[in-house]
């Protein structure tokens, strides 16, 4: 007899999701995971008095009767982990605006605030609003905005829409992903029209992965954390359990994998002589780029950062964005002062800050690495989270005057620990490249092996809900249950 019906590898949300909805139809389940924490990239960590979120908290579907309610509901967390929608997505700052840009929700209030900064470009931000506000609707005239606009790398698309640079890179710095495709910032800001951002009320990612390992361990199911598998087994062409980083065999009559292809494919199955076709188009996928993060403890909560909720794009020199570089002196960067929304997460009068940049794992790679993806020249490394740190310091000191003064902490993160502690090849935090349209094709569950399943943002587009709608597919396709409904 086996030791559990399904084992998951990986402790991402998708596969918690999965994990959860098994347990609640009687599967004995193990989830497991090298990370000491479950929910992959959408968590947080504690430094000092301070917590971080990891994740940028913003998401869609949440009113009820749409879908990530109904998927809460069946999970019957929907009252203990709520959502709220957003009244200002974000407020763009650059020494070029006469006043911070806001972003609000709701499709009049974002045109006046644009057409306001920007009144030569009226007529044209009205027609880029209705555009998005279009490719929502599943008709002909979005599948022509999908295939005229929507298929272009953004900054080109933006160009077509705009001749104000400072406007292109005010919009752009609401995706912030070098020649991601433009239908993915049109989605976005159609969301922003219709008023359909959400972030969650409680304050501390770790909570809705911590109540989802809950409900496993009360079903009877078991989450092992700080463990690593090594290998999937396989006999008679049927996945029959994996083998630990310790020799130990647990064995099952299905395996999910919650994890990058690349880890799937070239690492946890032995190597096969042939690749099938399904197989060599998923490794030939690039994955998307990783982020450097700072994570910034203060004494006290800054003014000027507040504004609009605390959630930020600082830009750089438009003429510098149009250039295109992935350089933190002149990149946008997207800047969280969540103790606005969260004031939990830091103590009373202090703050938390954090910055996101979307760099490749090259900013921190060095001549003479050994392994892929492993830092041989720690010195080296460590100089060079000291420089970028340095850099994005120096922005935010530039454009909030006496910030730097009340650091109490600093924290970094780089591609190098996102590889760390999800295992994604090249530190990725958006599943595959956002640079190709192949990132929106939704790819089977299942793999060439029988009873081996993979699910998780590598599956389906990036984000908290579309990963657990991974896990939610995979549960009702296993169980028989049929596909979820739409709303």
């Amino acid at each position: 007899m086996a030791d559990y019906d399904c084992v998951v590898i990986g402790a991402g949300m998708a596969g918690l999701t999965f994990a959860a909805l098994a347990g609640m139809d009687g599967e004995r389940v193990l989830v497991i995971d090298q990370h000491y924490l479950p929910g992959g990239c959408f968590t947080a960590f504690k430094n000092g008095p301070y917590v971080f979120n990891v994740a940028l908290e913003w998401t869609n579907e949440c009113a009820p009767g749409q879908r990530f309610y109904r998927l809460l509901e069946k999970l019957e967390l929907h009252e203990e982990y709520a959502f709220t929608r957003i009244d200002v997505f974000k407020t763009i700052v650059s020494a070029e605006l006469a006043q911070p840009l806001a972003i609000p929700a709701g499709a009049q209030a974002l045109y006046d605030s644009l057409a306001a900064a920007f009144p030569h470009q009226a007529a044209r931000i009205r027609v880029f609003l209705d555009d998005c506000q279009a490719v929502l609707e599943n008709n002909a005239h979005s599948a022509r905005l999908l295939m005229q606009r929507g298929s272009k790398p953004v900054e080109k698309a933006l160009a077509e829409y705009f001749d104000d640079p400072l406007l292109a890179q005010s919009l752009y710095s609401l995706i912030t992903y070098p020649d991601a495709r433009a239908v993915l910032l049109m989605y976005m800001v159609g969301a922003i029209c219709r008023g359909e951002v959400w972030r969650p009320v409680h304050r501390d990612h770790r909570r809705l992965p911590s109540l989802l390992h809950r409900r496993i361990v009360r079903q009877g199911g078991k989450v092992m954390l700080s463990r690593k598998v090594t290998r999937i087994l396989v006999e008679d062409g049927r996945a029959a359990g994996v083998e630990l980083d310790n020799g130990e065999r647990i064995r099952a009559a299905k395996v999910v994998a919650n994890v990058d292809p690349y880890q799937l494919y070239t690492r946890l199955l032995d190597a096969q002589p042939s690749v099938p076709r399904e197989v060599a188009t998923m490794l030939d996928r690039a994955p998307s780029l990783s982020c450097f993060c700072l994570f910034i403890g203060l004494k006290r909560s800054p003014p000027g950062l507040a504004v609009g909720g605390g959630s930020l794009s600082l830009l750089g020199p438009a003429q510098a964005w149009e250039e295109r570089a992935l350089d933190l002196r002149t990149m946008p960067l997207r800047v969280e002062l969540q103790s606005a929304t969260h004031p939990g997460l830091a103590p009373p009068g202090h703050a938390t800050l954090c910055v996101w940049a979307a760099m490749p794992i090259s900013a921190f790679d060095h001549w003479g690495q050994g392994a892929p993806g492993e830092v041989h020249d720690l010195p080296a490394y460590a100089a060079a989270k000291r420089d970028a740190a340095a850099t994005v310091l120096a922005r935010l000191e530039a454009a909030f005057s006496g910030l730097t003064d009340d650091i109490v902490l600093v924290d970094t993160a780089t591609p190098f620990t996102f590889q760390r502690y999800t295992g994604a090849r090249d530190g990725a935090v958006s599943g595959y490249s956002l640079a190709s349209l192949r990132y929106l094709k939704t790819l089977p569950n299942t793999t060439p092996v029988a009873g081996l399943y993979h699910i998780g943002q590598w599956t389906t587009q990036a984000g908290v809900n579309m990963a657990m709608y991974s896990g939610e597919d995979l549960h009702s396709q296993l169980l028989g249950q049929g596909a979820p409904q739409p709303a």
